[in-house]
């Protein structure tokens, strides 16, 4: 098997010293989206970034015999939305923390499995979820919304709601006290009623 994988600066020097495998390629950066719809090309393993998670899904679902489907590695915390979207629809998602080297190959083989009589399963998914995409516009769609922002400004179509909470809030310190408060009360109660028990029994 043949293993592109782009990285960044930082880590393309910090492997310079090393003896990379004869089938791996390092590379700085690729056209993702041409690289994605190459026939080579089996599975993407992402960080659930939006952009590559939506051009696998799309390029796997064009493809007939050769599957191109993510099978996600989180990073950061931004990328958890994403994951958790994939991990709905039915596609892998490990855990870098916890996830071992067959656990990786067993995910890499199960998005590339193919049966010349069926279709593979994880193709089928993407496939869906690509007609999702066109249904809802596309990057045209997109460019819309990206002008519309542009003449009507960020003060209501961008917010969330947590830009708007205290730090106290959006930390969840208000329900961690109230937990406190309220574990303080049944300990407090308990330990009235053990020595009361105890009194009488004395």
């Amino acid at each position: 098997m043949e293993v592109l994988w782009v990285v960044t600066e930082t880590a393309y020097s910090a492997l310079a010293p090393f003896e990379v495998p004869v089938n791996f390629w390092l590379e700085k950066s690729i056209p993702q989206r041409e690289v994605l719809r190459h026939p080579a090309v089996a599975a993407m393993i992402t960080h659930c970034g939006g952009d590559g998670a939506q051009g696998a899904t799309q390029a796997g679902s064009e493809k007939k015999r050769t599957l191109i489907q993510s099978v996600h590695d989180l990073v950061s915390a931004e990328e958890y939305d994403v994951a958790q979207r994939l991990a709905h629809a039915g596609f892998p998602v490990l855990d870098p923390l916890r996830a071992m080297p067959a656990d990786l190959s067993a995910a890499v083989r199960a998005v590339t499995a193919r049966d010349p009589t069926t279709e593979n399963a994880y193709q089928a998914k993407a496939r869906k979820i690509a007609r999702i995409f066109r249904f809802l516009g596309g990057a045209p769609r997109a460019a819309d919304f990206v002008e519309l922002v542009a003449e009507l400004g960020t003060e209501h179509q961008l917010r969330t709601p947590d830009l708007s909470m205290s730090w106290f809030v959006k930390h969840k310190l208000d329900l961690l006290i109230l937990v406190a408060i309220f574990a303080g009360v049944i300990f407090l109660a308990a330990n009235v009623s053990v020595r009361f028990l105890v009194g009488e029994l004395l």
